[in-house]
């Protein structure tokens, strides 16, 4: 977790000076969306470590102990994946390309990748 905190303490400093040294807007709003993802990243860390009890994940363990060990379940056949591929490539090029018309496209594909989240991990539990 200590990784994904300091890469987002990275990227806002990294932001700044890039504000700072070229009067940008993009490419800071592109470096702060770096800093939210390291943000997001951490949290998942924190909620995830607390519902996993994985047997690898102790020290001593060898790997003919974990033959068998029930790892979850798969979608394998779920097009929710490429819903929320498409949803961030739009949202991307909402904000890159699209400046003036930059909240309409954003918040569509900001809801598209929301529901494609929401429904793949409906589909995983």
């Amino acid at each position: 977790m200590r990784l994904f905190v300091s890469s987002m303490l990275f990227a806002i400093g990294i932001a700044g000076a890039y504000l700072w040294a070229t009067h940008e807007i993009v490419g800071t709003i592109l470096l702060g969306m770096m800093a939210i993802a390291m943000i997001v990243c951490a949290v998942y860390i924190v909620v995830a470590e607390k519902e996993s009890n994985l047997a690898g994940d102790a020290p001593n363990v060898k790997p003919e102990d974990l033959a068998g060990e029930n790892l979850g379940s798969f979608t394998l056949e779920s097009y929710w994946p490429i819903v929320g591929a498409l949803g961030t490539v739009l949202l991307v090029q909402g904000v890159v390309f699209l400046p003036g018309t930059a909240a309409i496209a954003s918040l569509s594909a900001a809801a598209l990748l929301f529901f494609s989240i929401r429904f793949l991990i409906r589909e995983s539990t």
